[in-house]
């Protein structure tokens, strides 16, 4: 209840039974109450059922240590801070999501289980997606997550909002170059683990400056790339792109970023290329060299990817919007 409501007043539930017992004794005279719990469990069970067709008779199902993922989580923040979590179990074709916010204290380290199921084999095509908010007052800007398939048996380690905080890296973004035509889709924010990335998003003191330079001349500036398709030269040209960003004081570690990729390019013979990697951007201001045929940041796998990767779609009314 006090990670709900923000008070420091501790609270205890009970259902509506139970009250008028309770204030039945209360009626008669003065009542002890002896309340006993665990203040504190590092362990967070993740449980979900997919069923085809109607419910069936028996809708039980075995969570084991063997049919389960286990993920080691990492909160990092300062002491004495809350941060909110919220972790969505995603089925296929699945187009809305409700999602309700758990508060916990941090700095922690605890155990996530996820159920993977044991009678139904559609149980595999479950997906998770794990979203972080680092600041209780503000639950519009979050954390994310790839959404991820959990196998039986998978182990893994996961750090939240570790230093340092510059762009996401090459899991969640997407870049890549068709014919005189570039699309970006590059987040203002990620921390120190693959796959993690954030939007800027409402009024809470967040910047974010994107720019698309060839040849030295500015083609386009705006705050964001947000699949956003530009046009370019179908000659040889040196492109540049730049972001620069400043972020709240939830997360201290560091206020501002900017990175730059400095690459050549030009209208490919055939438009779709190898995968390439750019190294992830950092606080610190970093630049990417690269030649046109091998480690252009607008090639890709099915279409191109650089300076990263592209990421897993979400479902259609999961999918991040800006304001």
């Amino acid at each position: 209840m006090p990670r709900v409501t923000g008070t420091a007043i501790p609270a205890w539930s009970l259902t509506q039974d139970e009250g008028a017992v309770l204030f039945g004794r209360m009626a008669d005279g003065p009542t002890r109450i002896d309340l006993q719990g665990i203040k504190k469990n590092p362990y967070v069970y993740n449980i979900a059922m997919l069923v085809p067709g109607g419910i069936p008779a028996d809708p039980t199902d075995a969570v084991t240590e063997e049919n389960s993922a286990v993920v080691k989580a990492h909160y990092r923040s300062t002491k004495g801070t809350l941060i909110g979590d919220t972790e969505s179990a995603i089925r296929p074709g699945e187009s809305f999501i409700t999602q309700l916010v758990d508060f916990h204290d941090a700095p922690t380290v605890r155990e996530e289980w996820y159920s993977t199921g044991s009678k139904w084999p559609t149980a595999k095509d479950m997906r998770w997606w794990h979203t972080v908010y680092p600041d209780r007052k503000d639950i519009v800007t979050s954390m994310r997550d790839l959404i991820r398939h959990r196998s039986p048996g998978e182990q893994r380690d996961e750090t939240w909002l570790g230093a340092v905080n510059g762009l996401p890296g090459p899991e969640s973004t997407l870049a890549f170059r068709e014919g005189d035509k570039v699309t970006l889709n590059m987040q203002e924010m990620g921390d120190s683990q693959p796959g993690h990335y954030a939007y800027f998003q409402g009024d809470n003191g967040t910047k974010s400056t994107v720019r698309l330079y060839q040849d030295g001349e500015l083609l386009k500036e705006q705050g964001w790339f947000t699949v956003a398709t530009l046009p370019v030269s179908p000659d040889p040209a040196t492109y540049r792109i730049t972001m620069d960003t400043e972020h709240p004081a939830w997360f201290p570690l560091s206020t501002k970023a900017g990175t730059a990729w400095t690459f050549p390019s030009a209208r490919p013979a055939r438009w779709r290329r190898p995968p390439t990697t750019v190294p992830r951007g950092s606080a610190r201001r970093s630049r990417a060299r690269a030649t046109a045929a091998t480690r252009c940041p607008w090639a890709t796998r099915i279409r191109a990817t650089c300076p990263c990767a592209s990421r897993r779609r979400t479902p259609a009314a999961a999918r991040s919007s800006r304001p």
